[in-house]
């Protein structure tokens, strides 16, 4: 899994200034620990089940993956980082139905992350955007609105719209 860290702008009036927006998507190459490589950070990488990202894309990537996810352990990068796999499988089947992902300080003390999904023309999700903030400087709800249109916006341009719906790896249609 890829990710694009840049600057976002539009989430100024959101947040009270733009906030570093995470674009993930599905390069090949689950490289060790099923990470997210950084191009922000050289050689960082990010576990599918602690970030915000990774959890979108972990959550539409169907049970295998999440099965191997697991099997492999899910590390705690802080004391909130979700380490139970039936907490995780919880959290994955909520970012499933609602399209977003919100993460508080699972993978850094002080941060937390927002992050919805983009949808193609045939209705899979290939590739997953957020808003990352300081910890108590805004609520994730507050940026969730803004976050949402963005993936949406996104989504539209690959060719989605809402009657194609949203096909799970497992086959599912929503």
């Amino acid at each position: 899994m890829l990710v694009d860290r840049r600057y976002d702008p539009s989430t100024a009036q959101e947040s009270g200034g733009g906030e570093p927006t995470d674009t993930a998507t599905d390069d090949g190459d689950p490289g060790p620990a099923w990470g997210l490589t950084l191009i922000s950070h050289v050689g960082g990488r990010l576990p599918l089940h602690s970030s915000g990202v990774g959890k979108v894309l972990l959550a539409h990537a169907g049970p295998g993956l999440q099965d191997q996810v697991i099997a492999q352990g899910l590390t705690a990068h802080t004391p909130r980082t979700i380490t139970d796999q039936v907490r995780l499988r919880h959290a994955l089947d909520e970012c499933r139905r609602t399209g977003v992902a919100m993460v508080r300080e699972e993978m850094t003390l002080g941060t937390d992350s927002m992050a919805t999904r983009v949808i193609d023309a045939d209705g899979h999700v290939v590739a997953a955007l957020s808003v990352i903030v300081s910890t108590g400087s805004v609520g994730l709800r507050t940026v969730r609105p803004a976050a949402i249109a963005r993936g949406l916006a996104g989504s539209r341009r690959l060719g989605w719209t809402p009657a194609v719906g949203i096909r799970h790896t497992n086959g599912a249609h929503a």
